[in-house]
């Protein structure tokens, strides 16, 4: 029911902003605005690290152009002229807060908007709409539940039916497509670069040859975070570290702490001082961790604050976790990794640099996942680190999904 109440709420949250902008709005820049793009992001931070492989794209395809990011965290992607950060929660439910949003991005002036989230999410497309740019790009895919459905189509009805020329919808595959199966479908990255190319093909059909026959160069795609903050102190000013995550977005993701206490074993017993990155909500799993584990760790044992987590996974060694989020930003900062999880969350692993991000999946629950398979692959990577120190050599790869 509260899952319902928040699609409801964000979605009514703009129509009440919308009706303020009739009366406060503020007048379109159009000077020069021919020339300026916003991309909006949008979703979890693992989400919006993901979309991330599009920043190649805007260097090589939108040089000529002033491209924004309107990004819902403190994080900063490469190419940008400007990133606009704003607090998605309360635009969500503060209508003065919106207008206050659309009448600053109103007063840059944009000719296009992009949309990094599905349609179906109603916020972001309202607010794409109400900034008034001629064109707004945004992803169509299949809605995850009947909910969304009567949300998505509502939508359309109420506050888009006269909007339908400045809208430009891509289909996109999702995981929750009938015409793919449950055990193949595209990765999430994957997926962004498709949509980014057709993008890009309609700004400029100039584009269009070379992205339709190979979208962009696999030496040119990454995930990447800019990282505006001093390396000093960096995990409690620990060197040689490995990074360690517990706790996950929902316990049934979760890996047995006492295992993640044994792979902890093998990384101090080469040498390697454990930081885990878990808060106050984890305490549980990290007092089962320290039981099994036995020997000294650093946990600062506060809520995460984002540009920190950035700056500490960036100067490990190697990550360890069965939340997603933090293999996402590891892989940005081209970092070893090793990510237990369910294979039912397809389109969020098994993406990466190929000699360095490694992904234990089962088809099960997370307990059928072995210590010793894990520690394989530990093993594995920090003979990696020890004889290549530098940068991985291996391509960017994107995977679909199938047994």
């Amino acid at each position: 029911m509260k899952g319902k109440l928040r699609i409801f709420l964000k979605n009514i949250i703009p129509l009440v902003g919308g009706l303020l902008l009739l009366f406060f709005g503020e007048r379109i820049n159009r000077d020069g605005y021919k020339k300026r793009i916003l991309i909006i992001f949008g979703g979890g931070v693992g989400d919006v690290v993901k979309r991330s492989v599009i920043c190649e794209y805007v260097n090589h395809y939108l040089s000529d152009y002033d491209v924004y990011y309107l990004m819902p965290y403190q994080l900063t992607l490469p190419y940008a002229k400007e990133t606009i950060s704003f607090d998605y929660k309360k635009a969500k439910i503060n209508p003065r807060y919106y207008l206050e949003l659309v009448n600053r991005l109103r007063k840059i002036g944009f000719s296009n908007a992009i949309v990094m989230f599905p349609f179906w999410d109603g916020f972001l497309p309202y607010l794409a709409s109400d900034i008034k740019s001629e064109v707004v790009f945004c992803p169509r895919e299949t809605e995850p539940n009947l909910s969304y459905k009567v949300i998505s189509r509502a939508m359309s009805f109420v506050k888009f039916y006269t909007l339908k020329k400045r809208f430009s919808f891509i289909k996109v595959a999702c995981g929750w497509d009938k015409d793919w199966s449950a055990d193949h479908f595209p990765s999430d990255v994957w997926k962004h670069v498709y949509f980014i190319s057709q993008v890009l093909c309609k700004i400029d059909p100039g584009n269009a040859t070379h992205l339709m026959n190979d979208l962009l160069p696999a030496s040119g795609m990454r995930t990447e975070i800019e990282l505006h903050m001093d390396d000093k102190d960096a995990a409690e000013g620990l060197k040689n570290y490995c990074v360690i995550g517990l706790g996950s977005s929902a316990s049934v993701k979760n890996w047995d702490p006492k295992k993640f206490g044994e792979v902890a074993k093998f990384l101090s017993g080469k040498g390697y001082q454990i930081f885990l990155v878990d808060g106050p909500e984890n305490i549980a799993l990290i007092r089962d961790f320290a039981k099994s584990y036995g020997g000294k760790f650093t946990n600062p044992l506060k809520k995460t604050n984002l540009n920190e987590l950035c700056r500490d996974i960036k100067n490990s060694v190697l990550v360890i976790c069965n939340d997603t989020s933090f293999v996402h930003i590891a892989i940005a900062f081209r970092k070893p990794t090793v990510c237990v999880n369910n294979s039912l969350t397809g389109a969020d692993t098994n993406y990466g640099y190929e000699d360095i991000n490694k992904w234990v999946l089962t088809d099960g629950i997370m307990s059928d996942i072995k210590t010793d398979d894990v520690i394989k692959e530990v093993k594995s990577l920090v003979d990696y680190v020890q004889k290549t120190p530098n940068s991985p050599k291996e391509d960017f790869k994107m995977s679909f999904f199938g047994k």
